[in-house]
Parts: structure tokens; sequence; C-alpha cells
């Protein structure tokens, strides 16, 4: 008996420290004091925090710039529990892969004439793989870089402690340093809860993270260049076995071919 005992706290203890609850997501947003102005930049912030149930909300947000500011709103912004143990679980496991459904978004919503980053293949693929973004980001060329904007700290509190989830510029797709994977963790959680005043220029709301998958998608385009060269150096392979890309892993290739 004692040993089943042993047995189960094992099994369980794991489990419990996983399902650790979310005390507060605190969301900083900075705008570029550019010229410089007597007071520095003004600076917004946002606090959801549990009231005693799983679920977090706000009652205000924080404007500081001659002085500190306190702004109501007119009704509470909530985070619901079940928002938070998908984006707990996402944190935890560091996903790295996403399905547009988990994202909220049809693949019908991409690829559309009126995007500024138009692909080149029509978009088949529903998962958004970041290893293949963070390869194919180090080959553009094209940088760009503008003033002003502004600037996105987010921290989540748990168990007592604090931890940064995103660090994000407005200037960070110019220069080839978008987290995509910080974003798309936070992003369901946070779309459409943050107020307009705060300056974020529709950061997380739909319309920006459709454009952010089609920066993806233009981006990733890169791979189908590698992919083609891995067939020229592979004559042997059937044609079948090119179509359906057996055999066939970015990560790795490129990892070999830069050796």
């Amino acid at each position: 008996m004692n040993k089943t005992l042993i047995i189960l706290l094992f099994i369980s203890f794991p489990l419990l420290v996983f399902g650790q609850d979310i005390e507060s997501i605190f969301v900083q947003v900075m705008l570029s004091d550019e010229p410089p102005t007597k007071y520095g930049p003004q600076v917004f912030e946002i606090a959801f925090v549990s009231e005693g149930s799983k679920s977090l909300s706000a009652d205000y947000y924080t404007n500081q710039y001659k002085k500190k500011k306190k702004v109501k709103l007119q009704e509470p912004i909530v985070i619901e529990s079940q928002q938070l143990e998908k984006f707990n679980n996402w944190v935890s496991t560091k996903k790295s892969e996403f399905l547009l459904d988990e994202l909220g978004v049809d693949i019908s919503n991409l690829g559309l004439p009126n995007s500024s980053y138009k692909t080149t293949f029509k978009i088949e693929e529903e998962k958004i793989r970041i290893d293949s973004f963070n390869i194919c980001k180090g080959w553009q060329n094209l940088r760009t870089f503008s003033t002003g904007g502004f600037s996105v700290k987010v921290q989540m509190m748990k168990d007592g402690d604090s931890s940064e989830i995103l660090n994000f510029h407005s200037n960070d797709i110019g220069m080839f340093k978008l987290d995509l994977q910080s974003l798309l963790i936070i992003q369901p959680i946070l779309q459409s809860k943050i107020p307009e005043e705060m300056g974020t220029d529709g950061l997380f709301d739909k319309e920006s993270l459709i454009e952010l998958l089609n920066y993806y998608y233009k981006t990733v385009e890169c791979e189908g260049y590698y992919y083609d060269e891995f067939i020229e150096q592979n004559p042997e392979r059937t044609k079948a076995e090119n179509r359906i890309m057996v055999g066939w892993n970015f990560t790795e290739y490129m990892n070999q071919r830069n050796k």
C-alpha cells in the first residue's frame, strides 16, 4: 500500500507544478521619444490580475508622461481561464509550431491581394514553423529602419516569480529581429484586450495577426529555394518522393549546408 502511495505522489507532483495558476499579466507600452521631449517618453501600463478566480481582469490602465494618471475603463477587460490554460501550456512547452486554427485564423484569410506581403506561391501549409521562419529571416537582405514607433513588454507573474514573455519593438520586422514565437504565444490572450489609447497600433488585433502571418509565409518562401537545391543534389529520388517531400527536414539541411 505504501509503495502505491509513493508512486501516485511522484506522478501527481509534476502535474501540480504544470497547473499552477497565473497570478497576473503586466503589459507596458512605451511610445518613442523622437525628437526627445522634456518629460521623456510616454508610458502606458495595464495589469490583468486575479481576483480570487482563475481568470484575470483589468479595471484601469495608467498613462505616465508629465505625471502618472490612472484611467478607469468603462468595463473590466477579462482574460478567461480557458485562454490562460492554453497560454500556460504554450509557455511551459515553449511551443514552436502553431496551427492556424489554434490562432483563430482560417487559411482563406491569408495571401489576399491587399496584404503588404504578397507571396509568390499559393498558401497551402496550415502550420506555422518557428524554426523555418528563423532560418529564412536570416537570409533576407533588405533592412528598413524607421524612427518613432513603440515598444511593448509583457511579463507574467506565476507562483511569486516574474518572467518576461515578450519584448517587442515596432521596427523589429524591418530589422529582422522579430521574435515571432513569443508574439504568437501571447497574441491569443491579448487579442483586442489592449485599449486603443495605449498606442500599440493594433498589434494584438485580428487584422494585425493576419498581416503578421502573411509576413511569415512570405519569409519562409526561401525554403522552396533550398528544397529545389536538395532535389538537385539527390537525383536518385523519385518524383513521388519529391512531391510529398520524403526525407526533407529544412532545419537539418540548413545546418549541414552551413558547415
